[in-house]
């Protein structure tokens, strides 16, 4: 079991969270997290952490994580198990969906084909060259904080009006190392998002956008570091 700092950010898929190879082996698929009493499972991304300052004791995690646990409290452990497998997440048999990035007919095979791990959250995948959501307002069965899409998932889409067709690609995000997911700046942030922001003003919810910029200033510093590895 390991202890690690939760990082938030906000330019990187929910689906996987990023975790130092060098903590939980390059091969580690997914992890459970505890935090606050409540435990909740997440595909990883292994990052490549053997250069200077590299991600060390830190979780890297969309912002929108932090609602499954009721909110990321620093005083509290994080703990991140790597010794789980797929088949320790609960099957979902019926979840409702409303999405306004992505249209159902191409995002229901994509849940299915990767098992997706489906939280109480604004879930958040890369779509062609940017990141789109869909948001989980109910799953089956109840009292659980993480289900697993199968082929046997009953499967609801409400749909709101922007929704909009056409070919495109969904990913789960890139396991390369840090830097990998990096698309946005701060102006790409969403307009509820940034409401959030301003409108919360508990300790809890500064640290955690205290964290988000530590996050993005950590991310150019491990570039700026590696540019120089490869320089030399």
């Amino acid at each position: 079991m390991l202890n690690l700092t939760p990082i938030l950010k906000h330019d990187q898929p929910t689906s996987r969270i990023k975790i130092g190879a060098k903590k939980i082996g390059s091969n580690t698929e997914i992890v459970k997290v505890t935090h606050k009493d409540s435990q909740a499972y997440f595909y990883v991304a292994p990052v490549d952490d053997s250069i200077v300052d590299g991600i060390g004791n830190k979780v890297r995690m969309h912002r929108n994580v932090k609602k499954v646990f009721g909110g990321i409290d620093r005083g509290k452990d994080f703990l991140v198990d790597p010794d789980v497998t797929k088949d320790d997440v609960v099957e979902c048999s019926s979840a409702t969906i409303r999405t306004s990035d992505i249209d159902p007919e191409e995002l229901e095979p994509f849940l299915r084909e990767n098992d997706y791990l489906l939280h109480w959250m604004e879930e958040v995948v890369h779509k062609d060259d940017t990141l789109s959501t869909f948001e989980i307002t109910g799953m089956r069965p109840a009292g659980h904080t993480t289900l697993r899409v199968s082929s046997e998932t009953e499967l609801t889409f409400i749909m709101e009006d922007n929704c909009v067709s056409g070919e495109s690609t969904l990913s789960l995000g890139s396991t390369a190392g840090v830097g990998s997911d990096e698309l946005f700046d701060d102006s790409d942030l969403e307009m509820g998002e940034s409401d959030e922001t301003v409108e919360t003003t508990t300790d809890e919810e500064l640290a955690s956008l205290v964290d988000d910029i530590v996050g993005d200033l950590e991310d150019d510093m491990d570039t700026t570091q590696q540019g120089s590895d490869d320089d030399a």
